[in-house]
């Protein structure tokens, strides 16, 4: 199953890939995003075992690092 990663994109200029760790996910790199957008595109990615977590649900009995990795690799229209 191919699943994309939410995002969150502010700024503009030479881009910046924030990928979380821990279980806040994206909270927790809000305030260097605020900070940095000033100058650079930044993005930040919410992982999916803390999107499924912040929304209650089961992670795929398939899941797994490969599937994390996939998802980072493809494009989010968010």
């Amino acid at each position: 199953m191919l699943m994309k990663m939410q995002s969150k994109v502010i700024g503009e200029g030479a881009p910046i890939v924030f990928v979380p760790g821990g279980l806040t996910g994206w909270l927790s790199w809000e305030p260097h995003a605020e900070r940095l957008s000033k100058t650079r595109k930044v993005v930040r990615v919410q992982l999916l075992n803390v999107q499924y977590g912040f929304e209650n649900r089961t992670l795929p009995k398939d899941y797994s690092v490969k599937m994390e990795s996939q998802a980072l690799a493809q494009p989010s229209t968010n």
